[in-house]
């Protein structure tokens, strides 16, 4: 049985749609979970690849790599524009800074 007090709630901030407008809680919850859930299957896929580079060609170590990595992400997205760079070019610098934070509190440890 559907709770009137949230019926009452949503139809008072609806728009001329009949459908409900989503509360900025529940897009950051569905923004947060699908670049969590990106990162992970990443992970699975590559590795820690991001965190335990290869080194083969660069003896820099993850920081740095990852700090390049955002580099060239913003480099692109200043050449491009944010429009036409596309939104994966957003959320793999989002995606970056986590394991950015996640890196440096390793390396804190």
């Amino acid at each position: 049985m559907p709770d009137s007090r949230n019926q009452s709630y949503y139809s008072s901030k609806s728009t001329s749609s009949s459908h409900p407008e989503p509360e900025m809680q529940d897009l950051i919850a569905e923004k947060c979970d699908s670049i969590k859930e990106l990162l992970i299957s990443k992970n699975k896929k590559y590795g820690n690849s991001a965190t335990s580079p290869l080194r083969i060609f660069s003896n820099g170590g993850p920081l740095e790599g990852l700090l390049v990595r955002c580099d060239d992400k913003l480099s692109r997205i200043k050449t491009t524009g944010l429009t036409e760079s596309g939104e994966d070019q957003v959320i793999d610098l989002i995606g970056y800074l986590v394991l950015i934070s996640i890196q440096t509190d390793l390396e804190i440890k």
